[in-house]
């Protein structure tokens, strides 16, 4: 994303297009996933966490009645996390201060009024620091993958060394390692077809990345079509048929290699198949 200078002008705009939606409103946004994820398999918490952010204490008016200045306030907030304003704006200012000028400056904007100075005369000074800002920021961002990358690889190489003295595990000539732990008895998924299964993603050191469980902890069959699919799981979910049970170690060389969200890990897929099908056909999009 290249930064532009006009940050009012897209998030007005932004904002324009969100008032015309319907609002629904969460006040703790963060503990449930949005309507249009709830169908995606729940993202267990990480096994090293830490220690747990306290439960926030929300203001209940006794009779259940919000100020209008307080039903505003939430939709500000929501407008700023649909827009992922913290995500996006926040590696561009470095001191309250900053914080408090660019809050300043979009509620001018947002009230029709005027800066103390004229925009146009500012805004190749501003354009540089904002583009120096976005260079730092990456530059920290590739320097973290980086290290997070290398240490990965490392846990993995010492991982697979264990695992490949491990009787019951087998290595394919692509270094995809795997067991069979029950063989299924129906018929094996086709390069051009789809697995239905239930599965679970972890670590080498356990941490559970993922688990098709919805959000109420009920296990849910969940749909792989093998052509779009990482090279490891497509040669995997083709090693047993229906009803089998298998466990994938997948190098990250068989995944995402050193892109995604974790970078040279090696992943490790528990897989239960009970369904070979044709894939789901996705809706064309609107041009």
């Amino acid at each position: 994303m290249k930064p532009t200078l006009p940050i009012l002008a897209g998030l007005v705009v932004t904002a324009v297009s969100f008032a015309a939606d319907p609002i629904k409103i969460n006040l703790d946004p963060g503990t449930a996933a949005p309507a249009a994820q709830a169908a995606k398999p729940a993202v267990a918490p990480a096994a090293n966490a830490g220690p747990q952010a306290p439960v926030p204490q929300y203001v209940v008016p006794a009779d259940g009645k919000y100020t209008d200045e307080q039903k505003i306030e939430v939709y500000g907030y929501l407008l700023a996390r649909r827009m992922n304003m913290r995500d996006e704006v926040l590696p561009m200012l470095q001191s309250k201060e900053e914080v408090t000028a660019f809050l300043n400056g979009f509620g001018t904007a947002l009230v029709g009024g005027d800066l103390p100075y004229d925009p146009r005369l500012i805004m190749t000074q501003s354009q540089d620091l904002l583009n120096a800002r976005k260079a730092e920021f990456n530059a920290e961002v590739a320097k973290n993958r980086a290290e997070v990358n290398a240490r990965n690889q490392k846990e993995a190489k010492e991982f697979l060394a264990k695992l490949d003295a491990t009787p019951g595990v087998k290595k394919t000539a692509s270094g995809l390692r795997y067991e069979i732990v029950k063989e299924g008895s129906g018929p094996k998924a086709k390069p051009e077809q789809a697995v239905r299964a239930y599965f679970k993603t972890t670590l080498p050191n356990g941490e559970v990345v993922a688990i098709s469980k919805d959000n109420d902890g009920k296990d849910i069959a969940v749909e792989f079509p093998l052509a779009p699919a990482v090279p490891g799981l497509k040669e995997g979910l083709q090693l047993t048929g229906v009803g089998g049970k298998l466990k994938l170690y997948v190098p990250a060389e068989l995944a995402y290699g050193d892109q995604g969200p974790l970078p040279g890990a090696l992943t490790i897929f528990e897989m239960e198949i009970v369904e070979v099908k044709e894939p789901t056909k996705q809706p064309e999009e609107k041009k």
